[in-house]
């Protein structure tokens, strides 16, 4: 049973209780979106395939059609699924009977602009690791769509990032505005331009003469839908210099060695780079905000109960990048030149 896991052995269960007799796999389907899981039918099918696989049997061994009639769980599904209940049982036993000091783990899935400064900035100036000392932090990244996937799979507990068109079955919390700049080193010669732009009050020479600029360097943006529209701004002639990263802090790495000129996250940068060395400048107003929303499971705006531990950094989170702006609290302390 190479790669079966507790939530392949669940569904078997579910499935053996809701195919006691011919259901079309649609049905099914539903009956499961409703628990929070995200099946179609035909993704229901690939998935019990998949773990008829990973038990070294054939499809049609769990769940067998029936000729007209839909699909039902077979002699040896149930019989299976008796079996996992059995271990699904003493699994969860075992998990109750442990200590009560023992460790919490809360999964959360950000975006790799926000892993690189919620995160740190929740462990160094947040209050949550005191309120909870025996919990675990795993992040998970990846981009908006990809996260609220495993959101609703029960895969991560909650995700944070830009705000883009919410899945059925997820809740969206706005958050907080981010500003997008470019990021760059002000000492680089070929920059030169781009220091020039710092000093210009005028938000359209500044444009003309940014665009002017930035047609001979290297233009470092990330893979996201964000990004497109900053793209076709800087076409034609910049996109041939465009090269699409999607790790942030690779970007700002990049920028702050003076390799290219980076799109990126003001709030973020404010905290990572506090150098007088680096400059930033304000994208045109039409694409500048960007918001950021936390996303959780949810029907008809009424969040899911999450465990308290994870209920305890989305409240933490709140605290730290809430109100007031997160461009006053990232801004302390740190001079840019800008």
């Amino acid at each position: 049973m190479n790669d079966l896991n507790f939530g392949d052995m669940r569904l078997v269960c579910d499935l053996s209780r809701m195919l006691r007799n011919p259901r079309s796999f649609k049905n099914v389907a539903l009956e499961l979106r409703a628990q929070g899981l995200n099946f179609t039918a035909t993704s229901l099918g690939r998935h019990i395939h998949s773990i008829e696989a990973k038990m070294g049997m054939k499809p049609g061994f769990l769940v067998c059609a029936t000729p007209g009639r839909g699909s039902i769980v077979t002699d040896e599904g149930h019989d299976a699924a008796r079996i996992f209940e059995e271990l699904i049982a003493t699994y969860d036993r075992d998990i109750t009977s442990k200590n009560a000091n023992r460790r919490a783990c809360v999964d959360v899935g950000m975006t790799h602009s926000a892993s690189s400064h919620f995160i740190s900035a929740i462990l160094k100036e947040g209050r949550f690791l005191p309120t909870w000392p025996n919990t675990d932090l795993q992040v998970v990244e990846g981009y908006p769509d990809e996260l609220q996937d495993r959101v609703l799979n029960l895969q991560i507990h909650f995700c944070v990032g830009p705000k883009v068109s919410a899945l059925k079955g997820i809740v969206v919390e706005p958050l907080c505005d981010w500003n997008q700049v470019l990021f760059f080193r002000k000492d680089v010669p070929e920059f030169k331009g781009l220091v020039d732009c710092l000093e210009i009050e005028d938000d359209a020479r500044r444009e003309s003469v940014l665009l002017g600029c930035l047609r001979a360097v290297i233009v470092l943006i990330p893979l996201s839908r964000v990004a497109n529209d900053v793209q076709d701004w800087l076409k034609p002639p910049t996109t041939g210099n465009i090269h699409r990263m999607p790790q942030a802090t690779i970007r700002y790495q990049l920028a702050h060695q003076g390799a290219g000129v980076a799109l990126g996250y003001r709030e973020p940068l404010l905290g990572l780079y506090p150098d007088s060395r680096m400059g930033m400048i304000d994208l045109p107003q039409s694409f500048q905000k960007i918001k950021v929303c936390i996303y959780r499971r949810g029907n008809d705006q009424k969040v899911a109960t999450l465990p308290p531990e994870a209920e305890g950094l989305i409240q933490a989170i709140r605290d730290q990048f809430g109100q007031p702006p997160m461009a006053e609290r990232a801004g302390r302390g740190f001079s840019y030149g800008i």
